[in-house]
C-alpha cells in the first residue's frame, strides 16, 4: 500500500494563509476596495480562506466570489452557458486578487483576467 506525503499539514497551510494575507494587507495598503476571487474549482476554497482571514485581521468585510473560466480558456471549447461564476458585488474601481491552488504556465491566470 503506497502511502501519501504530506507537503503542508494543516498549521502550515493556517500560516502560509496568514503570511499571504498579511501581504495582500500591505501590497494593498488595507483591504478597503479589494475583493478576493478564487478560480473554480480549486481556487475557491483557498480564496474563501484568504478573504476570511483578511476579514478577521482588519476587521471588515472582504468581499469574495468565485470564477468560472472555463468560456475564457484557450485550449478547451465552451459547452454552452453552464458557467458557474458567483460574483455577488460590484467590482467597478476593485482591487481584485484573483486566486488559484497552482500558477505554472500562467493560462488560467489570463483567463480569468479576460
Amino acid at each position: 500500500m503506497e502511502s501519501k506525503r504530506v507537503i503542508m499539514d494543516d498549521k502550515a497551510v493556517k500560516r502560509a494563509i496568514a503570511r499571504i494575507s498579511y501581504e495582500i494587507i500591505e501590497c494593498n495598503k488595507g483591504t478597503d476596495d479589494l475583493c478576493i476571487v478564487g478560480i473554480l474549482s480549486r481556487g475557491v476554497p483557498i480564496g474563501r480562506r484568504i478573504a476570511a482571514k483578511l476579514s478577521e485581521l482588519e476587521k471588515n468585510d472582504v468581499p469574495f466570489g468565485s470564477l468560472d473560466i472555463t468560456p475564457y480558456r484557450d485550449d478547451s471549447r465552451s459547452c454552452g452557458d453552464n458557467e458557474k461564476t458567483d460574483i455577488p458585488f460590484d467590482i467597478t474601481d476593485k482591487n481584485i486578487v484573483i486566486v488559484d491552488d497552482v500558477i505554472f504556465t500562467g493560462r488560467s491566470s489570463r483567463a480569468a483576467i479576460d
